[in-house]
C-alpha cells in the first residue's frame, strides 16, 4: 500500500480500480479511497463476496450522485468521509 499512497499523493489524474473486490477492500481499509462508484445490476444471485464486512470499521460515505441506465443498472457515486 505504500506505493499506492505515494502515487495518490502525486499530482495528476485519478486512480481507478474496476472489478477487483479484494483491491477495493484493501484500499478502503488503508484509508486511500476518496470516491466509490458502485454499479448495481438488477440480478439476484443469492450469494457472493461482501464488499463491506458485517462487523468491523465503519466507513462514513455520502451520496454524491447517481445515474440510472435504460438497462436498469444504477451507478451510485459516494464520497468517502470528508473527501473533497
Amino acid at each position: 500500500m505504500e506505493g499506492l499512497a505515494a502515487l495518490k499523493n502525486t499530482p495528476g489524474r485519478n486512480i481507478n480500480i474496476s472489478g477487483s473486490i479484494s483491491v477495493v477492500q484493501a484500499v478502503l481499509a488503508a484509508g486511500l479511497l476518496d470516491d466509490l462508484h458502485l454499479m448495481v445490476f438488477p440480478v439476484v444471485l443469492g450469494g457472493g463476496t461482501r464488499l463491506f464486512p458485517e462487523e468491523g470499521k465503519r466507513v462514513a460515505m455520502s451520496l454524491a450522485g447517481c445515474q440510472r441506465f435504460d438497462t436498469g443498472v444504477v451507478n451510485l457515486h459516494y464520497q468517502i468521509g470528508g473527501a473533497r
